[in-house]
């Protein structure tokens, strides 16, 4: 079965508090997939995606407009200095994903 991208129905606000959130529960790194995994699995929780009625998703991943809305919300993150972008790679890390590091406060 493929993925259904799926639209988010909350608001920008709501969506940086997610983000924040799981920076805030996030040990000293974390990878954009495991946010995008962990909005995912908040939005599935919370009935945050925008479905059809009569119809079953199988599995959901969330669409180009709400990636590019945590996009923004990293890079204002970033540009706060709450977190950079850690170019190391470790054997674990896939390597089409991107790892950040949260900064002391």
């Amino acid at each position: 079965m493929s993925k259904s991208a799926l639209s988010l129905k909350c608001s920008n606000d709501d969506l940086r508090s997610f983000v924040e959130d799981f920076i805030e529960q996030s040990d000293f790194y974390f990878t954009f997939n495991s946010l995008c995994l962990y909005i995912v699995s908040l939005a599935n929780q919370k009935d945050l995606f925008v479905k059809e009625s009569n119809v079953e998703y199988s599995e959901i991943e969330l669409n180009g407009i709400d990636i590019k809305r945590i996009n923004l919300i990293i890079w204002d993150k970033i540009w706060d200095r709450k977190i950079i972008i850690d170019f190391s790679k470790d054997k674990y890390q896939s390597s089409n994903d991107y790892r950040f590091m949260k900064m002391d406060k």
